[in-house]
This record gives C-alpha cells, structure tokens and sequence, in this order.
C-alpha cells in the first residue's frame, strides 16, 4: 500500500513538473521575441529576397541550365539534391534543429527553456536584418538548377514579392550573399552549447554532425556559392559574439543604461547586481527574503548575480 502510496506522489510531481516545464511558454515576452521575428522574416522577404531576386541578371537566350560563376566548392562536390515535396534537405535538417530546441527547451526548468527558446529568436532576428542589407546589393548569377525556369523572365519588383512569398515562407532565387540555412542551423548549435540543452558528447557529436551535412547540401543543391557558406560562418560567430556580449554579467551591470542592453536585459529577466541589491535591501526591511534562482544551466558567462525572474 505504502508503495502505491509512492508511486501516485512520484506521477502527481512528474505531472506537476512537466506542466511547469511547459507553462514557462506561456510568457508575453516569449510572444515580444516571435512578433520581433516574424517581422524580421518578413522584411527579409519583402526588401531582401524579393530585391534579389528582381535584380539577379537574367540569362539570355534561354538556357536548359544555370549559368553559375565558377566556384571551388562546386568542383569538389558534385551536384546531388534529392527532394521531398518543396523542402531540400537542408530545409530539413533546419527544421530538425529548431524541433530540437524546443525539445530540449522543454526538459529544462523554467525559465531556462523559454530564455533559450528567446535566444534563438533574437540571434535569428540579427541573421535575417543582417541579410536583408545583404542579399539584394549585388545581383550574382543564380547557380541553382532548380531556377533554371524562373532565369530568363523579367519580373517586376511587385512580381517579385508575389514570388517570394509564392509558399507562404519567403524562398527566392538569387538571394545568395550570405546563407540563410547556414546561418540558422549554426545559430542552434551555438544555443545548444550556450544554453546546454542536451547531455553527453553522443548528442553534440549527432548535431555537429547533422550541422556539418546541412552544410554540404547547401553546395551540393548549389542552393548558394562556397563563399556565401563562408561569410555565414563569419557572420554567426560575431553576431552571437556581439549578442552575448551585451547580454552578460559584465554589459548588464555596467552598460545597462544603453538602450540595446537594457532591451536585451529586460527580454531575458536580467537586472543589475546593484538593483538586486536594492531590492534586497527592500525586502528585508519589509521581512522578506530574496533567493536568487539556480543558473547553473547557463554557460559560465552567465553569472549568478544576475536574477531570473
């Protein structure tokens, strides 16, 4: 009986656990950081892809194939691009890394899921405005024989738009400079390790892995050229360098007034050691205790004196 007594007591906290885990979503400022994405994207589509794509040159007379520059990585890897439907396979493998956040977001204590879950979106936010100042200034030859119909008709900008957004998701040819798919799936990694999300070398060996694939599908579709796949990995090391760097211990208590970081702060629950400090003073004096929630599930940077709300 006793033992029955246990296992029921052992589910109730299992269910209460879980629903805490997934209640963490339920948060306005998870809902700030989507609406801030899901504007990004669409201004990438609407004043990058479609720019790009209304302004890569045409190919004239009419052509059974692209008309690529020439490329080292497309000498080394030969054209291979099996599909499924409307989606190439790093399409796929991008779709898997975000399902595999917000697994992994979901089996951390709150708020720790929903702050890795924020991060991903403000790192891709930064992805696609920085694109958006990129893919439509130089206008490349599309490589990519899946555009071969699309390359000799002249569209107007309008028509451009309609095309993008043709799926509903913004795809286009032309929009090459730098990848998009590079860019996000690497963004994950990095919020995989930031944020430990997973546990054992096993998991992190299968993502790298995955990320290393998602990589050689992008030149193997010639969905861009090796040096769009290049400047990605420059891009994404110092857009979460500049990101983390104003969202640490160090940017939180000294550089709080500046508008970035305060945002950043207020985004992810942060506060200044000095304005804990003052709380805390408050709430002893009116009897209360001030506890600092655990943080060990943060990376080193992330100080325990910065409080989690």
């Amino acid at each position: 009986m006793s033992n029955l007594s246990n296992e029921l007591k052992q589910y109730a906290y299992e269910k209460d656990t879980l629903k805490t885990k997934l209640g963490q979503f339920c948060h306005f400022k998870l809902l700030i950081s989507f609406s801030i994405w899901l504007t990004s994207y669409v201004m990438m589509g609407v004043f990058g892809g479609a720019v790009a794509f209304y302004h890569f040159p045409r190919v004239f007379p009419r052509q059974p194939r692209p008309d690529p520059l020439p490329d080292f990585g497309y000498d080394i890897v030969p054209y291979f691009c099996p599909s499924a439907g409307i989606s190439n396979p790093q399409s796929i493998i991008l779709l898997l890394f975000y399902l595999f956040v917000f697994l992994g977001a979901c089996n951390k204590p709150a708020p720790q899921g929903r702050l890795a879950v924020q991060q991903l979106l403000h790192l891709n936010t930064l992805v696609f405005l920085m694109r958006t100042t990129t893919v439509g200034l130089t206008g490349l030859p599309q490589p990519n024989p899946r555009c071969v119909d699309i390359q000799s008709i002249r569209a107007s900008y309008l028509e451009s738009i309609e095309y993008v957004f043709r799926h509903i998701l913004p795809h286009a040819c032309g929009d090459l400079v730098f990848s998009g798919h590079i860019s996000c799936m690497f963004m994950c990694v990095v919020v995989y390790h930031r944020r430990k999300l997973f546990k054992g070398i096993l998991a992190y060996a299968v993502i790298w892995f995955l990320a290393l694939l998602g990589t050689l599908a992008v030149i193997s579709c010639r969905s861009h050229y090796s040096v769009d796949v290049m400047l990605a990995f420059y891009f994404v090391y110092f857009i979460q360098d500049w990101y983390y760097s104003r969202g640490d211990v160090y940017a939180v208590n000294r550089n709080y007034n500046q508008t970035v970081v305060s945002c950043i702060a207020w985004l992810e629950d942060r506060r200044p050691t000095q304005e804990l400090n003052l709380i805390d003073s408050k709430g002893k004096h009116m009897g209360f205790v001030h506890t600092t929630p655990n943080t060990s599930d943060d990376s080193a940077s992330e100080g325990s004196d910065v409080l989690f709300l």
